[in-house]
């Protein structure tokens, strides 16, 4: 693991003179590593329930607002949540999300 190495040095000149600044040298911690963890984004407490649509669902859905896909608010193709749906682009997917009101539906289109 990398450290972090800090030092405290005397700044001279503007605009405080004599006062300690803060030198950070590289290598960061977690700066340069990313460590991949296997975690099922869908079961997160925080995240709504998703699905993708049928086709048949897709024709109800445009039907009834009378709107095209293109309409739709988009949702990236390598968001997490539409990776692990396994959702590619051209697919609609229904978020059911609990509010203090009652449950509200969304809909995003896979871009």
């Amino acid at each position: 693991m990398a450290l972090l190495a800090l030092s405290l040095r005397e700044r001279k000149g503007f605009p405080s003179q004599g006062a300690p600044s803060l030198r950070v040298r590289w290598p960061f911690p977690g700066g340069h590593l990313k460590k991949k963890t296997n975690i099922d984004v869908l079961e997160h407490h925080l995240v709504p329930k998703m699905k993708i649509m049928g086709e048949e669902q897709k024709i109800k859905l445009l039907k009834k607002y009378g709107i095209s896909e293109k309409d739709l608010p988009k949702m990236l193709s390598d968001d997490e949540a539409s990776k692990a749906l396994g959702a590619k682009a051209g697919d609609i997917i229904e978020i059911k999300r609990a509010e203090p009101t009652g449950p509200a539906v969304y809909y995003r289109r896979v871009v």
